[in-house]
């Protein structure tokens, strides 16, 4: 297994163990074993538990704020009541924040979390001046 593949293997890891058991009982430990890797690959390949976190997070960031681009030219199209395009776009979008429990639970745990303010606000700030 190559490092992409690992750190893959990482970041889904992580989106479990996370929604399962909440941030702070999250150890690299149980990241590891879920993965199906060693420990100290995390270290090798993320710099921490915390990089993964952070990593994690915006990687799910990136793919909703995808989501909000993709979608948000309906809400331009004036053929289309107001009423009509706000659920069209409102609908792909809880679409796809619901379309996965567990990468949702990851989501707000994160963002309700230390680790957000520490590592990824000024990250999501970049990330969403498009939206």
């Amino acid at each position: 297994m190559g490092p992409t593949d690992m750190r893959k293997a990482f970041i889904d890891s992580a989106i479990h163990i996370v929604a399962c058991n909440g941030i702070d009982r999250t150890t690299t430990k149980a990241l590891a074993t879920h993965a199906g890797l060693n420990e100290a690959y995390i270290y090798r390949i993320f710099g921490g538990k915390e990089e993964l976190l952070k990593e994690t997070f915006d990687v799910l960031d990136i793919q909703f704020r995808d989501c909000l681009l993709r979608d948000i030219g309906i809400m331009y199209d004036t053929s289309i009541s107001l009423k009509e395009r706000s659920w069209r776009f409102f609908k792909n979008v809880w679409d796809f924040v619901l379309n996965d429990q567990e990468k949702c639970s990851f989501f707000i745990r994160y963002y309700h979390s230390r680790f957000f303010d520490t590592y990824s606000i000024k990250f999501r700030r970049q990330t969403y001046d498009e939206v």
